[in-house]
């Protein structure tokens, strides 16, 4: 209690020095009388690493843009999806990279157009690739539109699109806007000129996928191949 009492004094009065010692000693000289105190190096080396961790604040992750995306496709949320698209390009315009955001109308045109036709739950996610796949490839060839709005709602083809119909799918499942993405971001499935699709059998099949309940579908190649050998536009 007496040297409480003369360090609260010493403190009032002023009469308080401090001197360090190599060994980590810090001496406090009150009123004649030498208290120390004894501050372990490795409780200092524990401070400076505590201060320092907390100086750097660890990076927040980054948030899953095409997830958003994804998921107002499904809930056909387009104000959403776009907003998402938006903030995709604004935090890859900061990194300064070659990645490229998907556009969430194709992802959403792409998916719906999916669903309308192999929305049904027999239907596997392979056909579903397919099926977009073949629209891809018909954006890419001299023989259709360029755009997949034109694509899809192109007139006198074969499978032509009904539009009424079409317009009330607006909500596509989950494994058609995921067949959507993975096209999207490049995944393939066929060769660049597969564009025809029908549901009876013809010559020359490239692939055919059957089901006994929902019946059979049938990838052909264009009939001028011609057209997409290497080089030509």
């Amino acid at each position: 209690m007496q040297s409480l009492y003369a360090l609260h004094f010493c403190f009032i009065s002023h009469r308080v020095t401090t001197s360090f010692t190599p060994t980590g000693y810090y001496t406090l000289i009150i009123g004649g009388e030498t208290v120390k105190k004894f501050i372990s190096l490795a409780a200092a080396a524990l401070l400076v690493f505590f201060l320092s961790t907390c100086a750097r604040r660890p990076e927040e992750p980054e948030p899953d843009y095409l997830g958003m995306m994804m998921q107002a496709a499904q809930q056909g949320d387009v104000e959403t999806g776009r907003q998402a698209q938006q903030l995709w390009e604004t935090s890859l315009a900061k990194k300064k990279g070659e990645e490229q955001a998907l556009s969430f109308d194709q992802l959403y045109l792409l998916s719906r157009l999916i669903h309308f036709k192999y929305g049904h739950y027999r239907y596997s996610d392979e056909l579903r690739m397919c099926a977009g796949e073949v629209i891809l490839n018909r954006m890419a060839s001299p023989e259709y539109p360029d755009t997949m709005e034109k694509v899809i709602f192109q007139k006198g083809i074969e499978d032509e699109v009904d539009e009424a119909a079409f317009s009330l799918c607006v909500s596509p499942s989950r494994n058609c806007v995921r067949a959507a993405a993975r096209l999207l971001q490049g995944e393939r499935m066929l060769e660049p000129e597969v564009v025809l699709e029908t549901h009876y059998p013809s010559k020359g099949i490239y692939a055919v996928f059957c089901d006994d309940l929902l019946g059979n579908t049938y990838f052909y190649k264009s009939e001028h191949p011609e057209l997409y050998k290497a080089g030509n536009d």
